[in-house]
């Protein structure tokens, strides 16, 4: 439990590593805005290189740390890889809810 735990938080402090030379010239964003961005982009790498349920499983209580695009496509492609009613409610409940949701999901 221990092991798990201390893995645990050394992956989120990795996660949270500053990304340099994201921002180019942009001004700088907040700190918040900072930490997401990199946040997310290791998240979608993480994604991405899963290739089976148990990769996937592995990650799944540090994906709940990216914001709801990295969410739907980790339950998508977890989907896609084990079909399970629980999975697809997941998934359902992640879609973009109204009209202004809608708008910015498919922008």
């Amino acid at each position: 439990m221990r092991r798990f735990c201390f893995l645990g938080t050394l992956l989120v402090l990795l996660l949270m590593f500053p990304c340099h030379n994201d921002f180019g010239d942009i001004p700088f964003p907040t700190v918040g805005e900072f930490e997401m961005k990199c946040i997310n982009k290791k998240l979608l790498v993480l994604v991405l290189k899963a290739n089976s349920a148990k990769e996937l499983q592995d990650i799944a209580a540090t994906i709940r740390l990216g914001d709801r695009d990295i969410l739907r496509l980790y339950y998508t492609k977890y989907y896609q890889i084990k079909p399970k009613r629980k999975i697809a409610k997941q998934l359902l409940e992640l879609m973009p809810q109204g009209q202004l949701e809608t708008l910015h999901f498919y922008n």
